[in-house]
């Protein structure tokens, strides 16, 4: 839900979020080819530090094959690369 500032979340759980996906129409044959869910993300929980704060992909709909995600996580290490690279060179 857009607040007017940000984005909020309705659900606590993957069951209701796939559940609202498959209402409107998320999928092959619906409104919608693919979504996304996101939360709130803390990677450093016990040395809690507002800065680090962010948002993490939790889900997607239709779930992706092996080789989709393989693919992502290919292009994200990919990328992560080309940052070290820029920052070092």
């Amino acid at each position: 839900m857009w607040t007017g500032t940000d984005w909020r979340s309705l659900v606590r759980t993957g069951w209701q979020t796939s559940s609202i996906a498959a209402a409107i129409g998320v999928g092959a044959g619906g409104a919608f080819a693919w979504a996304e869910s996101w939360r709130p993300r803390h990677p450093d929980r016990g040395l809690y530090d507002s800065k680090l704060e962010g948002r993490e992909l939790c889900v997607r709909f239709p779930d992706t094959t092996y080789a989709e995600r393989s693919a992502l996580i290919d292009a994200e290490r990919a990328a992560q690369e080309e940052a070290l690279v820029a920052a070092a060179g």
